[in-house]
């Protein structure tokens, strides 16, 4: 059985997918698993990075928080 890609969540990072950032923001890792970070999650009381398995576990209380998740390239 071959396991299918799930597409990603709508959230408000939608317009604005992938920003360029400097190489070690890039080296990040996931603030649950040591996965590397794809996603950066600028809350009001700071920033938190993600890889996706854990920013799709998360993406509705961050978002409901002020959260806005922008796609690391």
């Amino acid at each position: 059985r071959v396991a299918r890609p799930r597409p990603f969540r709508t959230t408000s990072w939608e317009s604005e997918a992938t920003v360029a950032l400097p190489q070690e923001l890039l080296n990040q890792r996931c603030d649950k698993c040591s996965a590397r970070a794809l996603i950066l999650c600028q809350l009001p009381f700071g920033e938190l990075y993600f890889c996706m398995h854990h920013y799709n576990e998360h993406s509705v209380a961050l978002t409901n928080k002020g959260g806005v998740a922008k796609l690391l390239k």
